[in-house]
C-alpha cells in the first residue's frame, strides 16, 4: 500500500506545523497539463477532460480529493523537492483527516471565496474567511486571499480541496 502523505513548503505556516496549532490545508482542486504544467480554467461538468491551450495535449482539469475522512496521513516538510545529492525533508508528524470539503476562491476587486454547490460568496472581511485563514496558519483572510493569488491567480474563480485534521503524535 503506498503511504499517504502530505508535503508542505509554505514557510508563512512553518511555525504552526511545528507547534502543531496548523489543523487544515487548502489544496489545488486541478491538475495541470502534464506535457507542459499550464493550468486551465474551463471547468464543464460533462467534459471533465479538455485539450490544452498551450500544447494541444489532453489532460483532466477537476481532480478528486486525495485524501477521504477517517485517513491516517503522514505530515512533511519540503519531501517532494528532493535534489539527487540532499535529502533536506523533515516528517512532521501524523493526522487523521476529519473533513473534506471544496472551496472556489475568486478575485473580483477583493478576494473571495464559497463552498462549492453554494450560491453566497463570502469576503476576506467575513468571519468564515477568517476562519478558513487562521485554521490554515494565516494570520488573517488578506493574507491567506494575498498568497494564494500570488500563488495560482485567482482571477478567474479556481477550487480548491480543503482538508482539516486531528495530530496523532
Amino acid at each position: 500500500m503506498t503511504e499517504k502523505y502530505l508535503n508542505n513548503t509554505c514557510k508563512e505556516v512553518l511555525p504552526d506545523f511545528l507547534d502543531k496549532s496548523k489543523c487544515q490545508t487548502i489544496r489545488r482542486g486541478w491538475e495541470n497539463c502534464k506535457q507542459c504544467d499550464k493550468g486551465y480554467l474551463y471547468h464543464n461538468e460533462e467534459h471533465p477532460k479538455v485539450n490544452c491551450p498551450n500544447c494541444h495535449g489532453t489532460f483532466r482539469i477537476d481532480k478528486p480529493a486525495k485524501f477521504k475522512v477517517g485517513d491516517n496521513v503522514k505530515i512533511y516538510w519540503d519531501k517532494d523537492n528532493q535534489t539527487k545529492h540532499q535529502h533536506i525533508w523533515k516528517e512532521l508528524g501524523v493526522v487523521e483527516i476529519t473533513e473534506v470539503f471544496q472551496i472556489e476562491i475568486r478575485k473580483i476587486g477583493e478576494c473571495q471565496f464559497r463552498y462549492v454547490h453554494s450560491e453566497h460568496w463570502w469576503s476576506q472581511e467575513g468571519g468564515r474567511a477568517l476562519e478558513l485563514a487562521e485554521s490554515d496558519g494565516f494570520k488573517s483572510a488578506k493574507d491567506m486571499f494575498k498568497y494564494f493569488d500570488k500563488q495560482y491567480d485567482l482571477s478567474e474563480p479556481r477550487k480548491f480541496w480543503v482538508y482539516r485534521w486531528r495530530w496523532l503524535e
